[in-house]
């Protein structure tokens, strides 16, 4: 699943809420991996208060989960 959508999705701090939902369900929360579209982040905001909102919104634990960990399990584990 893709957030992004043409700057119409993640972005949007109302989507936050529900990737929060999502990494509470144990069938998908090791599947969510962090990307910033950089082009896209930049037409609204910097990608670094992109960023520090996300990290607000879903804490230090879930954020490396997503930007970290998820991503390594998917490259080196095939999960």
């Amino acid at each position: 699943m893709d957030f992004a959508g043409g700057g119409s999705g993640v972005y949007k701090e109302d989507l936050f809420p529900p990737i929060k939902v999502l990494l509470l369900d144990p069938q998908v929360k090791n599947k969510i991996l962090f990307g910033s579209d950089y082009y896209m982040v930049e037409q609204e905001e910097s990608e670094k208060e992109f960023i520090v909102k996300l990290r607000a919104a879903l804490g230090e634990s879930d954020f490396k989960r997503i930007a970290e960990d998820d991503i390594k399990l998917f490259l080196f584990t095939g999960q």
